[in-house]
């Protein structure tokens, strides 16, 4: 009977392979991660192909529908327009802008206000706050929704909410926190409140396993937005023992980029609910009192997508370089054309500084990150190493523009997970966040070549088996 399973294994083991060759349209690297997993080791190397190797197959769901696609465009076209037809606008600027409305419709803002985010706690008592001073409607989208304290303060303003009568959607990622996302499913569903998961653990979602929704996302009566990289829960307000200090960062918007939030939040909603938002014209009223003055895209990516926008993104903010680029991320897995980037904006003479945890949350890709820090030094970058556990995701270049949102500089978040950044044009902003980053300097310890080239024989194998398998983590 065994041999019988085996063999059956083995054919369909067989036929993967076929399908990773011929039949998937992956990166050369991938490909042959995927090959070397299903060819060493066949029985194992099967079973994570049918979790976390499939291609994502939901692509039209996930997408804007005809209608919207054709108001979309229109705008697109009249701001492509408007760049290319001598509008006054940076030049620096000006290519990424155009990059982002060709390739994600990613529609440009001009009137927001930013609040930058670095400790949880201050994010979580204006998020309440927000919460509480709701008018109309609340759609709250996180990878994390903790059964915690933080978590249940959020739920009890949510089932107040509901009772006023206000309109209240959350949506959260089945895999975000395992043991918690069915308790905390039944108490949104028991209270009343409007809740989905993103692919949930089921014997139909098990083979999509690895396509996560990892953005963060709240949008409060089409005004205020968060967006960044910290989830609802107590761990992001440092009450992690494991992981202490735990730094992070987030952003509070008022303005029109609120709703090209929103739009991304009913795109995901409707993909897992699997219904219409009625009435979505009330979602998008135009709003003539903002005062803001900072210019902002919202650029979105997933495995749903042709091109990597957010990949594409960051490797055209590190390009345009012209005197520095400091980046934060948890875990740095790059692939050939992002690390190609970085050893441009190194040999071009620009100051290159990547900032990454000291305590890993993951050693295994902790180690991948790690396989990395040689190469960079070696081309003139400067790595640090934060005393406690970053999960900042963030990009500022030259006092001119910065990144903050869901996305890490891996694989993962590239290619797999649905990721949300905030792209902001504003001296200002980009000017407080290189402060941040020196600030957050001050308490890291930099790794210098010679020193980290002393590490043993076991601690390079480990990373190189971790960089190996890279693609598939």
């Amino acid at each position: 009977m065994l041999s019988i399973v085996v063999t059956i294994v083995l054919i369909l083991n067989l036929f993967a392979i076929i399908a990773v060759i011929f039949l998937e349209r992956r990166n050369p690297v991938t490909t042959m991660a995927w090959l070397l997993a299903l060819t060493t080791m066949p029985l194992v190397g099967f079973f994570l192909y049918l979790l976390f190797g499939r291609g994502f197959t939901s692509k039209k769901a996930l997408s804007l529908q005809k209608q919207e696609e054709r108001f979309v465009k229109r705008i697109v076209d009249r701001q492509l327009g408007d760049l290319s037809g001598g509008r006054e606008v940076n030049a620096t600027y000006k290519q990424l802008m155009q990059m982002n409305l060709k390739v994600d419709q990613a529609l440009c803002t001009n009137n927001n206000e930013v609040k930058i985010y670095t400790d949880g706690k201050e994010k979580y008592e204006d998020l309440l706050r927000d919460l509480q001073e709701a008018k109309q409607y609340i759609h709250l989208l996180y990878f994390i929704i903790g059964n915690d304290q933080i978590g249940e303060a959020v739920f009890k303003v949510l089932k107040a909410k509901k009772e006023e009568g206000l309109e209240v959607n959350v949506l959260f990622d089945a895999l975000g926190q395992v043991k918690d996302s069915m308790k905390v499913y039944k108490k949104y569903k028991k209270a009343g409140i409007e809740v989905n998961m993103f692919s949930p653990l089921k014997a139909t979602a098990s083979l999509k396993a690895n396509y996560r929704n990892h953005r963060k996302l709240v949008i409060i009566d089409g005004e205020i937005g968060y967006i960044g990289g910290m989830n609802l829960s107590d761990s992001y307000q440092g009450m992690d023992k494991r992981l202490k200090p735990w730094r992070d960062t987030h952003l509070r918007i008022v303005g029109g980029a609120v709703a090209l939030m929103e739009m991304r939040f009913i795109l995901d909603y409707r993909h897992v609910s699997g219904r219409r938002m009625e009435h979505m014209v009330k979602y998008f009223q135009r709003k003539e009192h903002f005062t803001g003055t900072v210019p902002i895209q919202i650029v979105s990516s997933g495995p749903h997508e042709t091109t990597e926008n957010i990949k594409l993104t960051y490797v055209k903010m590190i390009q345009s370089a012209e005197n520095y680029v400091y980046i934060q991320t948890p875990y740095f897995i790059p692939d050939a054309s992002f690390l190609d980037a970085i050893r441009i904006a190194c040999y071009s003479g620009n100051d290159v500084r990547i900032m990454i945890p000291g305590l890993p949350d993951k050693r295994f890709v902790y180690k991948g990150t790690l396989s990395y820090v040689e190469e960079l030094l070696e081309m003139g970058a400067r790595v640090f190493c934060y005393n406690g556990f970053l999960h900042a995701k963030a990009i500022v270049v030259d006092d001119k523009m910065c990144s903050i949102g869901s996305a890490n500089m891996d694989i993962r978040s590239f290619k797999i997970s649905f990721e949300s950044n905030a792209i902001m044009y504003d001296q200002g902003v980009a000017e407080a966040y290189r402060v941040i980053f020196l600030e957050d300097e001050k308490h890291c310890k930099e790794i210098l070549l010679e020193e980290f080239k002393k590490r043993s024989w076991f601690e390079r194998i480990e990373e190189s088996l971790s960089r190996l398998l890279s693609p598939l983590l």
